[in-house]
């Protein structure tokens, strides 16, 4: 149902913007990915893995001087602290490097040996 009044009823956006119709249970192939969305979408995944990770560092840093000798408190809480901010930054670094050399290699190959592909089947 379209909600606009002034189009017609059988108007339908996303054909008129150049999508293919699709119908349920029809085979769909990925033949290409985007570079740059594929390594924006893995740098940020890694990235919120890096702060689960920095965090339990942070963490076991901070226990690791509760349990250990006066010492080395700031050579240990100061590891803690970086690991919390440099290791989201280099895990979602390598998340987007990683991911725009995938989309380009998965780009290349789907070209030669045919992309992936999806069955939509209604729930």
């Amino acid at each position: 149902m379209n909600d606009n009044p002034y189009q017609s009823p059988d108007f339908d956006p996303k054909l008129a913007a150049g999508y293919p119709a699709v119908s349920l249970g029809s085979v769909l192939t990925v033949k290409r990915i985007g570079v740059l969305s594929a390594g924006k979408l893995l740098g940020c995944m890694y990235l919120v893995l890096g702060l689960i990770i920095g965090g339990f560092m942070s963490l076991f840093s901070v226990l690791g001087v509760v349990a250990g000798n006066a010492d080395s408190a700031p050579a240990a809480l100061a590891v803690g602290a970086g690991a919390i901010v440099l290791i989201p930054i280099f895990y979602g670094g390598i998340g987007l490097v990683g991911g725009m050399l995938g989309a380009l290699l998965y780009n290349a190959l789907a070209s030669v040996v045919g992309g992936i592909e999806l069955e939509l089947k209604s729930t």
